[in-house]
C-alpha cells in the first residue's frame, strides 16, 4: 500500500449541528476520557484535526461543526472532504428541533461528500439516546429514515448511540471497520497464527475493544481499560502484571497491552494446558510484535512532526536546536504514582500525540538566562488518561518534577 493510498483510507470526519455531541464521541472513542457532560463548543473553531495512531496506522479525524449558511459550507468543502473514507453525522435527538435542523445540513453534506467521495459510506449516530425512552427512540429513528430518505443503495446507517453506555462502541466499531487499513499480509499471518497455534480466537484491539483485526471475525472486543481498572481495585493500586486470564465460556483468555492503545487477546480451548497455554501466548506476543511496526506513512510523519517541532521550539526562544535534534528520539522513562505502569516516551512521541497543538504536549520555560523544555507525556491510567511532568533542562536530562495528573 502506497502512501497515497494509506493516507486517503485513513480520514474519517465527524459531522452534525454545535453541541451535537462530536468532540464528546471523539473524547471517548480515541482519546480514552471518561463520558462527561460537555461545555457549548466555541462558535470559531468550525474545523479541528487529531490523529489516533491504531496498530502503527494513523487515522486523521475531522471533526467540523457544520456551517448553516450555503457560502461558508462551500468554502469549507474541499478541506472537510477531501480524501475522506467514511462521515459521521451526530444527530441531538433529545431536542425535536435539533432533527428538523439537522435536516438541511445533512442534505449538504450528502450532497458534497458523495461529490468527493462517490464510493464512500455515512453512518448517523442518532445521539443522546439515554436522554429518551426506548419507544420514543423508536419512533426517532423512524422519523429520522422517514425524513432524510434514508434507502437501501445510499450507503448510509443508521445507529443509536450514546456515550454513556455500549450503543456508541458497537457504532463506532462499524465505522472503524470501514475505513481502518488492513494490510493482507498482516490478516494473513493473524489468521496462520490462529491455525498453527490452535486457538478460539486472536484479536488486536484498542484498550477499549475496539476490533482492528481478528481471526475469526470478531464485532467487538474486551473493553481491557475497564478490566484492568476492577483488578486494580480489587487488588491495590499500583499493582503490575505481564497479562490478564479470565474464563470465558469454553475457553481461557489471554489479554496483554503489546503497545500504547493496542490490545492483544487470545482464546485458548480449556482443554489445553494451563502452562503450555502462557508460553503459546508469549511466544504469539512477541511475533504480533514484529510485524505491527510503523509503516512508511509513519515516517512521513515523523519527518513532518519534527519539522514542526523545531519551528516550535525556536519561535519560543529555544537556541539549543542542534544538540536537542539528536535526542528528539531518546525516551524517558518514569512511573504513574497512581497506577505503577512504566512510560517510555521521547519529546518526538509527544509531539506526535499533539501534532497541531504542540503547546498542549510541550512547553517553553525561561528563567534567570536559561531556557528549559517541558513536555507531558500521557497514558491510559486505572482512572482515565493522566499526564506525567518531565523537565528537560539546560543539559538536555529528563528530570520528573511533579506527581501525574488526571487530563
Amino acid at each position: 500500500m502506497n502512501n497515497e493510498s494509506c493516507i486517503e483510507e485513513c480520514r474519517l470526519i465527524i459531522l452534525g449541528l454545535a453541541d451535537a455531541g462530536k468532540t464528546s464521541i471523539r473524547e471517548v472513542i480515541f482519546e480514552g476520557k471518561n463520558p462527561t457532560p460537555s461545555n457549548k463548543e466555541p462558535k470559531e473553531h468550525k474545523i479541528s484535526s487529531k490523529m489516533i495512531e491504531l496498530a502503527g496506522k494513523r487515522i486523521e479525524i475531522i471533526n467540523a461543526r457544520t456551517i448553516v449558511t450555503d457560502d461558508l459550507f462551500e468554502d469549507y468543502e474541499t478541506e472537510i472532504y477531501s480524501n475522506v473514507k467514511a462521515a459521521v453525522f451526530v444527530i441531538d435527538i433529545s431536542d425535536a428541533a435539533n432533527i428538523l435542523q439537522s435536516k438541511r445540513v445533512y442534505d449538504l453534506t450528502l450532497e458534497f461528500f458523495k461529490q468527493h467521495n462517490p464510493e464512500g459510506l455515512i453512518y448517523i449516530f442518532a445521539h443522546k439516546t439515554d436522554l429518551v425512552t426506548q419507544d420514543e427512540l423508536k419512533t426517532i429513528i423512524e422519523t429520522i429514515k422517514d425524513q432524510y430518505q434514508i434507502k437501501d443503495g445510499l450507503n448510509v446507517e443508521i445507529f443509536g448511540t450514546s456515550i454513556y453506555n455500549e450503543t456508541i462502541w458497537l457504532a463506532m466499531q462499524k465505522v472503524i471497520s470501514t475505513i481502518y487499513p488492513r494490510e493482507e499480509a498482516k490478516s494473513e499471518t493473524i489468521k496462520k497464527l490462529v491455525e498453527d497455534y490452535k486457538l478460539t480466537f486472536l484479536t488486536l484491539s484498542t484498550s477499549r475493544g475496539i476490533i482492528l483485526y481478528s481471526s475469526p471475525n470478531i464485532d467487538r472486543g474486551f473493553n481491557y481499560r475497564k478490566i484492568k481498572k476492577e483488578i486494580v481495585r480489587a487488588l491495590f493500586p499500583g499493582f503490575t502484571y505481564e497479562f490478564i486470564i479470565l474464563p470465558y465460556e469454553k475457553n481461557t483468555i489471554f489479554i496483554k497491552e503489546i503497545d500504547e492503545n493496542l490490545i492483544l487477546t487470545i482464546a485458548f480451548p480449556d482443554y489445553r494446558r494451563h502452562s503450555t497455554a502462557k508460553r503459546y501466548f508469549r511466544e504469539v506476543s512477541e511475533k504480533i510484535l514484529n510485524f505491527f511496526e510503523s509503516d512508511e506513512m509513519i515516517e512521513e510523519i515523523k519527518e513532518e512532526t519534527i519539522s514542526n517541532l523545531i519551528t516550535f521550539l525556536k519561535s519560543k526562544g529555544f537556541e539549543n536546536i542542534k544538540e536537542l535534534t539528536s535526542q528528539f528520539d531518546q525516551k524517558c522513562e518514569v512511573s504513574c504514582d497512581v497506577c505503577g505502569k512504566q512510560i517510555k516516551k521521547s519529546i518526538l512521541d509527544v509531539a506526535l500525540e499533539y501534532p497541531e497543538q504542540l503547546q498542549k504536549g510541550i512547553k517553553v520555560s525561561m528563567g534567570f538566562g536559561d531556557v528549559s523544555v517541558e513536555i507531558y507525556p500521557t497514558h491510559e491510567c486505572q482512572d482515565g488518561p493522566r499526564e506525567i511532568p518531565i523537565l528537560l533542562d539546560g543539559n538536555l536530562e529528563y528530570r520528573r518534577y511533579d506527581d501525574s495528573r488526571p487530563i
